[in-house]
């Protein structure tokens, strides 16, 4: 008998004598895509923010290692209450209660408002550096030197601050390379040097999301628009053309 076919059966019986069997048979497949259609359906239908968390290119928190770094950064953050009532002293001394907040929260439907909140505190922490690339920008070149590629655009940085938008103003970075720290307040005005040595600072700084002041001033001080790809089917003037004569 062919093993794709399915068979169920019925017997009938009558006196012990005689019986009937009945034969049903089924596409095992069918029930394969019905399963599959079953599953596509509910991810259509998840509209949770885990979901919403992967599909801007962040992972949900999971490690003991994630959790212990968010509990650190939990701290250092400048409100009181960064999650509505969850005091930052609780949670120094149980970060369960982040964990809990995020299990319950990653499951409802996303809506804009909690956005920046649950991506804040409930993803795997990753530095301003490395979520930079998912925008469609490009770090400037950062290198006191004279052949600096970004220098044009630093001058003009440079030139621009003191009449640009006083909520992107920075403060000066002090300390050996890589043990920065910002002090004092916000600078008038600021020299290449100055403004160099911040992004290089900055960008090794936690990323919250997109709207957060220092990832904000980063965007405008440090970066240029990243060039779109070349078209792979334009072929470029200066490259030799195959010839086809005889």
């Amino acid at each position: 008998m062919n093993p794709l076919l399915k068979i169920s059966s019925g017997v009938i019986a009558t006196s012990g004598v005689s019986s009937t069997v009945v034969y049903q048979l089924t596409n095992p497949f069918e029930e394969d895509d019905e399963e599959q259609e079953n599953q596509k359906k509910k991810e259509k239908e998840d509209r949770s923010f885990r979901k919403r968390l992967r599909e801007i290119g962040r992972t949900p928190a999971e490690s003991d290692e994630d959790w212990s770094k968010i509990q650190e950064l939990y701290d250092q953050d400048y409100w009181n209450e960064p999650i509505p009532n969850l005091p930052k002293v609780s949670v120094k001394n149980d970060i369960n209660l982040v964990i809990k907040w995020c299990e319950k929260k990653l499951k409802k439907n996303w809506v804009p408002w909690d956005m920046d909140l649950v991506e804040s505190w409930c993803a795997a922490p990753i530095s301003i550096a490395e979520r930079v690339s998912s925008f469609p920008l490009q770090d400037l070149d950062t290198w006191l030197d004279p052949e600096n590629r970004d220098n044009e655009i630093w001058k003009s940085k440079v030139k621009n601050y003191p009449i640009s938008d006083s909520t992107l103003r920075i403060k000066k970075t002090v300390g050996p390379d890589f043990e920065w720290k910002v002090v004092g307040s916000d600078l008038e005005s600021v020299n290449r040097k100055q403004l160099m040595t911040w992004c290089r600072w900055a960008k090794l700084q936690p990323f919250q999301h997109e709207k957060a002041d220092l990832f904000e001033k980063y965007k405008f001080w440090c970066t240029k628009p990243r060039p779109p790809k070349p078209d792979p089917r334009i072929v470029p003037f200066d490259e030799p053309r195959l010839s086809y004569a005889s």
